[in-house]
Formats: structure tokens, sequence, C-alpha cells
């Protein structure tokens, strides 16, 4: 689970660059401060995070290493659901026919 959350914590600086929350960061994964900064603080160690002017950011190894995890694609922009596939609610008093549905099965 540790190594998953510090994957979605890379590519989150990866996206959000210099414009990046922390308390978005913790709301978006859904974890405790405490442990946000415990995982900075490992990523900083490791090489995969580094401070420059004052702001985290990716380092050319945590760019490397989420590419090799497959997971440099990874989008925290991504629209809810209900957007993606319903564009507009069917009337409850409309019915739905299914395509074919009067279709006579030999």
């Amino acid at each position: 689970m540790d190594e998953y959350l510090r994957l979605l914590m890379l590519a989150y600086f990866k996206e959000k660059k210099e414009k990046y929350s922390l308390y978005e960061l913790r709301k978006n994964l859904g974890i405790a401060e405490s442990y946000t900064l415990e995982l900075i603080n490992q990523l900083l160690e490791d090489g995969l995070l580094e401070i420059k002017n004052n702001l985290l950011s990716l380092s050319h190894k945590g760019r490397i290493f989420l590419m090799n995890n497959s997971l440099d694609w990874f989008s925290f922009e991504i629209e809810p659901m209900e957007q993606l596939f319903f564009h507009e609610r069917w009337p409850l008093d409309k019915p739905y026919a299914p395509k074919n549905f009067s279709k006579k099965i030999k």
C-alpha cells in the first residue's frame, strides 16, 4: 500500500509542478497529514522528490521511477464518472426501449 501511495504522490507532483497543495494531495489520497509528511520525507530521502526554490518537485530519478512502474500517464484531473458518461439524464416518465427490442428472434 505504501508503494502505491508513493507512486500516486509522485504522479501528483509531476502533474501539478509548483502549483501543488498538500491539502489537495491529502484529500485526493485520503490519508492523514502526519502520514502524508512521513511519505514525503521518505520520497525526499530516496531522491524521488527534491526541493527547488523552497518547493517540492519531482526529481529526474522520480520521473524514471514513475515510468518504470507504468504510472507516468496518471492524472488527478479526470472528470467525475457522471460527467464522463452521462451528459443528459433520461426523464423518469419517458419509457426506454433497448435497440431491436421488438425484433423477432428466430
